[in-house]
This record gives structure tokens, C-alpha cells and sequence, in this order.
């Protein structure tokens, strides 16, 4: 039941993965990264979600896993009110999997679509699941959502690649580039102006919490980021990039607009209103501001645990 792949280069996550799909027998496909773990039951879980509504693909809720070893459920969507359905349909609704976490790991996938559509993964680049799982959903009809931590992420490795702030943070590039054909190739005009700046905008603001002080790989990054995002228009990049994603964000705007920015602004962040003057900064509190925060907090946490009731009631 247990087959050992030992590949004679290395050939990165995904190749890793794609070498498991080539040799996989069996009628669906799981994935689990290094270092995580699943709860004893998620396989039968997921398979039976995928049963019961036949689906073409089933996902579940995950634990965060620290160093404290204290497990801390947490839902996979970037936009926390879609996780009341438990039907998605990718075809009809492409545009809510965009808040949809698209990681490899917590979902089962079906070996027929995958082999009917020869879809795999890039190999030797980081942030390859992005692109697969958007691939994957093209070619589905109907997915399942299961409101149950059942995925164990240990989020606090000390040589995990997502930490990573070394040159290969800038192949993020190209797996937008590889979205980018994606979408172009299957959606609309319309919908392609909304989410490729959602999308865009998110996973250059992920990977620049990497960076935890000013360094030349980061100023790299940041230019190399303002340029890429110059192709679409400004007001889209602020219209529908995520609400977690500050207005003050550097690679937001043009290097132009950031020196202008230095000299003559009001921004905001957090909690305060900051004026620059003749590059002076001056900062208010702002106390309305404090009170939507904690408002939006406090609704995602209703949402949870409504969720949760509801699945303890079933």
C-alpha cells in the first residue's frame, strides 16, 4: 500500500508531488506537507463529504499547530462570510474560490480529472499549488465544503520556505504571471480586472511579511512589485484588493507616488490618521477607526461560531 518514489534530482515540492500522481493508483488524491499532520479521521471525512455531495472536490477547516503545541481551528477562507455555504459551484461562482485558501493539503481531489486533463504541477518554483488549484476547479462542477478543523498546519517552522526572504521570494512573479494565463484563457474581461488585482496584490502583501526590517532584497522586492502591479489600472488594485491589505502599502503605488507620499499625504493605518508635511509625520488616533476593526473581528468570530454550533447540532 506504500510505495517510496526516489527521485534522481531534486525536483522541488511540486515535482515531489507530480512523481506521487504519476505512479497513484487509487481513485483520489491527497496531499500533506512536511512536518503536518492529519487528525485520524480526516481521510474517511473528506472522502465521505465527497460522497454524500457528489462532488468533484471536498476541503475542511485546519488547526494551527505552534510552538506552544496549543491547536487553534481556523477556517481556509481569506473572506470569512462565504464559509456559511457548504456548496460551491467553481463554474457558475468562480470568483468566491479567489477566498478560498488554495492550498494543496487540505482537500481531496479526483485521480480522473486530474489525469483527464493532464494537470500537474511547476516544478523547482515556490507557491506552485496556486496554480494547480485554479486549474483543478476549471475542470470541476461542483465542490464541498466540510466546517471541521481536520488538517494539522505547523505555521511556526523555523526553516519553513514561507519564511524564506531569500531570491526565490521573487517567483511569486512568475506564478502570477502562470494565474495571469489562466484566467485570461477562461474567464472574462470582466471578472479578469476584478480578481487578477485581488489576487496580485495578495500574494505580493503575503510574501512581504517575510520581511521583518528594511533590507536590499526587500527595496528589490518592493520595486520589482510596483512595476509588475503598473499593469493594471490604480483604482482596480484599491477597489478590490482584500480589506486586510493597508491603503499605505508601498508597492501599491508608483516609486513617483511614494516620494510625492513622503512630502504631502494623509494616509491611514491601523488605528491612526498620518499626515506627511514637508516630510514631517504627524499622527492622530483614530478612534472610529479602532471600532470598525473591532466590530469586523467580532462578526468573524459569530460567523465561526455559528458554524460551529451548527456542526455541533448535526
Amino acid at each position: 500500500r506504500i510505495k517510496i518514489v526516489n527521485n534522481d534530482r531534486n525536483r522541488g515540492l511540486g515535482g515531489a508531488r507530480n512523481a506521487g500522481l504519476d505512479i497513484a493508483q487509487g481513485e483520489y488524491i491527497m496531499f500533506c506537507d512536511t512536518d503536518d499532520k492529519m487528525t485520524p479521521d480526516m481521510v474517511e471525512k473528506l472522502y465521505n463529504c465527497l460522497l454524500i455531495n457528489n462532488a468533484d472536490m471536498a476541503f475542511c477547516d485546519i488547526f494551527l499547530l505552534g510552538s506552544d503545541e496549543l491547536y487553534i481551528p481556523c477556517k481556509p477562507f481569506h473572506d470569512l462570510a462565504i464559509s456559511c455555504n457548504k456548496i460551491f459551484y467553481p463554474k457558475k461562482h468562480f470568483y468566491r474560490f479567489v477566498d478560498m485558501w488554495p492550498s494543496a493539503w487540505n482537500k481531496i481531489y479526483k485521480k480522473s480529472i486530474i489525469d483527464k486533463n493532464n494537470l500537474r504541477y511547476h516544478e523547482n518554483i515556490l507557491y506552485e499549488d496556486h496554480t494547480f488549484y485554479y486549474e483543478y476547479l476549471l475542470c470541476s462542477e461542483k465542490v464541498a465544503y466540510l466546517a471541521e478543523p481536520l488538517y494539522i498546519y505547523r505555521n511556526e517552522r523555523a526553516d519553513s520556505i514561507m519564511k524564506d526572504v531569500s531570491p526565490r521570494i521573487f517567483e511569486i512573479f512568475q506564478i502570477l504571471n502562470y494565474i495571469k494565463e489562466i484566467f485570461i484563457s477562461s474567464l472574462d474581461k470582466h471578472w479578469y480586472n476584478i480578481l487578477m488585482p485581488k489576487i496580485a496584490s495578495r500574494l505580493i502583501w503575503e510574501r512581504t511579511l517575510n520581511f521583518s526590517k528594511k533590507t536590499k532584497i526587500k527595496s528589490e522586492f518592493i520595486k520589482c512589485a510596483q512595476k509588475y502591479l503598473m499593469q493594471f489600472k490604480q483604482k482596480d488594485l484599491f477597489r478590490y484588493k482584500d480589506y486586510f491589505i493597508s491603503d499605505n502599502c508601498e508597492f501599491l503605488y508608483t516609486p513617483g507616488q511614494c516620494f510625492l507620499q513622503k512630502l504631502f499625504s494623509v494616509k491611514h493605518d491601523k488605528y491612526h490618521d498620518i499626515i506627511c508635511f514637508c516630510g514631517i509625520k504627524f499622527k492622530k488616533i483614530n478612534p472610529l477607526k479602532e471600532l470598525y476593526i473591532k466590530t469586523d473581528i467580532i462578526q468573524q468570530q459569530i460567523i465561526y461560531l455559528n458554524g460551529e454550533l451548527n456542526n455541533a447540532n448535526k
